[in-house]
């Protein structure tokens, strides 16, 4: 669905509505940031309530959060109407799944394997899910308070690895956000972590956990965490990796993270298409929520990436495996 038609939607069902907003697990900076932009379109659009759930974090959302200080949902808050941020429904989101309405929007950058579209404005095309929220905000007529501009701006600065896989639409949405009052400099700070100790022993213990596998001059490597996988999983491209999936537990499931270098990507890599229904993402950075035990999953997930794409990668298809 375009901008317009959901714009319209958003407008003929949120007036003297009851509205949850929810994103996906481990909320990061782009997925909060929208999600609080929505409660606020909501609220704008004659919503009799709107509160964003946003009580499951990573590090740089709770900065976010405290210089935002959103209002929590009450606990007896019973919402009529659910949008859905960063991700491609309510079965991925956090908190969603116990949403039991029928009218539920979503608003995505993802390429999803089998989304819920009940009503959605999805661009898998767009480097971040702020930039679609200030493109649906402009043709709602809705102008984002400096404060919000600046989470939006965060957003996408996180999202686009501050700039470095920007678009020209990135960009102009910027631009747009620094003229309606954007702090560049708070801005920043949302989307750059700090390099605690406890990341940089995740990614210490990630290396020398390392399983790796050769296809062609392609280097895949798989290993585990206890937290920040989906950084560990960049950082392994850094060391030398041309695809990394790595594996962290969350309760009785394990949350895989997937990245794949520009190398990986001119051979037809896309790991959202790979992860398929059981996750989403774009074509070098995915992830899913999967049952098992981490190092089985991790094994299934590299055997059936070597087998998916061992004719693309390898005009030998001599596959040489290693740990």
């Amino acid at each position: 669905m375009e901008v317009g038609s959901f714009a319209r939607a958003l407008e003929g069902a949120l007036p003297g509505k009851r509205v949850a907003v929810f994103s996906h697990p481990r909320v990061d900076p782009d997925g909060f940031a929208s999600a609080y932009a929505m409660a606020f379109v909501a609220k704008k659009l004659g919503a009799s309530r709107a509160y964003a759930y946003l009580d499951d974090m990573n590090s740089l959302a709770k900065r976010m959060n405290s210089a935002l200080s959103p209002e929590p949902p009450p606990e007896d808050f019973v919402p009529q109407v659910a949008i859905v941020t960063d991700t491609c429904g309510l079965k991925y989101s956090h908190r969603g799944r116990e949403f039991s309405g029928n009218e539920v929007f979503v608003i995505d950058h993802h390429e999803c394997g089998s989304p819920e579209l009940v009503t959605a404005f999805v661009d898998a095309k767009s480097a971040s899910s702020c930039e679609l929220v200030l493109d649906l905000m402009e043709v709602l007529g809705v102008r984002p308070d400096p404060a919000l501009a600046t989470a939006l701006l965060g957003g996408i600065l996180f999202d686009t690895g501050i700039f470095k896989y920007a678009t020209p639409h990135s960009i102009k949405a910027a631009a747009k956000l620094i003229e309606a009052g954007a702090d560049y400099g708070t801005a920043l700070s949302f989307s750059k972590r700090d390099q605690s100790k406890s990341l940089r022993m995740a990614r210490l213990k990630a290396a020398q956990r390392l399983n790796i596998a050769e296809v062609g001059d392609i280097i895949l490597v798989t290993s585990t965490v206890n937290i920040f996988e989906g950084e560990v999983a960049e950082a392994l491209l850094s060391l030398g990796a041309d695809v990394a999936f790595v594996a962290a537990p969350r309760g009785n499931a394990v949350r895989v993270s997937g990245r794949a270098d520009e190398k990986a990507l001119s051979y037809g890599v896309n790991l959202a298409s790979f992860f398929g229904e059981n996750g989403g993402g774009h074509e070098g950075a995915a992830g899913a929520l999967m049952s098992g035990d981490a190092q089985d999953v991790l094994s299934k997930i590299a055997h059936d990436f070597l087998a998916q794409y061992s004719n693309a990668l390898s005009h030998k298809y001599d596959l040489k495996m290693s740990s």
